[in-house]
């Protein structure tokens, strides 16, 4: 994502409030944004597909 808006303000250079660093508080929203979807995501949905998996082959007690 970083490497996008990156790329679209030398492009277009729309972006000048946003980024003054690294470390903006712009970026740390989508942090911690994608950080809670992520595990949100991964805990909802891939782990009790994997353990159904698991179970079917006959790898979990």
């Amino acid at each position: 994502m970083f490497v996008i808006v990156l790329i679209f303000n030398y492009k277009n250079n729309i972006f000048k409030l946003y980024l003054p660093s690294f470390y903006s508080p712009f970026f740390v929203e989508f942090r911690l944004l994608g950080g809670l979807l992520t595990s949100t995501f991964l805990n909802g949905f891939i782990i009790p597909i994997m353990y159904v998996y698991m179970n079917k082959k006959g790898n979990i007690n």
